[in-house]
């Protein structure tokens, strides 16, 4: 498979550009142990954020990059950057992460600095990388009343742990719904804001469902090895004694 990027807009999961990077960030989190189904719920909320585009900015309003480090000082909440909206952008968009992620393919895009699609990977690998420190539970009474409006109950899902999450069941072995997967993520991990999480919850949902229907068509199995390059003398002739 292969990461795709483009500057504005998102991928349809029908397309082979977002089945291809849905599958990469599949790969990568089947690796750091996640379950199946919190795969597809985290995939679900991806889409209700960058909509599967490593180079997606909010409201697909794709700045200079001197008119991103005003942003990052002057309104840094207000732009969120890539597959899971990073918000502010400058929390994955700076030196440090360049250094770090740089060999697996750093690269933001700006409409003065065309970023790389590999930036999709550099992504995924600082999200595992901080997401356990990211998942918290302080905001329930913010968000309980748009959700019961929309006829759902956070109490069904929003004390989920980490752990229980990426498991896909609770500690006592039940396991959860995708509806409990979406809202989980969607309130501990992205917190948007509370108007737009309730309003958005049903098509994150929707696409969390069509990534299980994907995968269950199309099983990923287990991360392809990349190839190396032998030692030279594997290529040596051998003595005979």
């Amino acid at each position: 498979m292969a990461w795709y990027a483009k500057p504005k807009g998102g991928y349809n999961y029908t397309t082979v550009e977002g089945q291809s990077n849905a599958t990469e960030m599949y790969f990568m989190c089947q690796d750091k142990g996640w379950s199946a189904p919190s795969i597809c719920a985290m995939l679900g909320n991806v889409m209700g954020e960058g909509g599967g585009n490593p180079w997606r900015w909010e409201a697909d309003n794709v700045p200079t990059y001197a008119q991103f480090v005003e942003w990052s000082s002057s309104a840094p909440m207000q732009h969120g950057y890539g597959l899971f909206g990073f918000t502010p952008a400058k929390s994955y968009i700076n030196s440090t992460n360049a250094s770090k992620y740089g060999s697996i393919g750093y690269g933001p895009n700006f409409s003065d600095q065309p970023g790389k699609s590999s930036d999709g990977a550099a992504q995924t690998q600082y999200f595992l990388d901080t997401v356990r420190s990211n998942w918290g539970s302080g905001l329930y009474n913010y968000y309980k009343t748009q959700f019961a409006n929309i006829g759902v109950n956070i109490d069904d899902f929003y004390y989920i742990t980490f752990d229980e999450f990426i498991a896909g069941k609770s500690s006592s072995g039940e396991a959860y719904t995708f509806e409990q997967l979406v809202g989980a993520f969607e309130l501990k991990y992205e917190k948007p804001n509370n108007v737009s999480a309730a309003n958005s919850y049903a098509y994150r949902l929707t696409m969390c469902k069509k990534w299980a229907d994907y995968f269950n068509t199309n099983p990923p199995g287990p991360q392809p090895s990349k190839s190396k390059k032998l030692p030279i003398w594997f290529y040596l002739k051998r003595r005979t004694w």
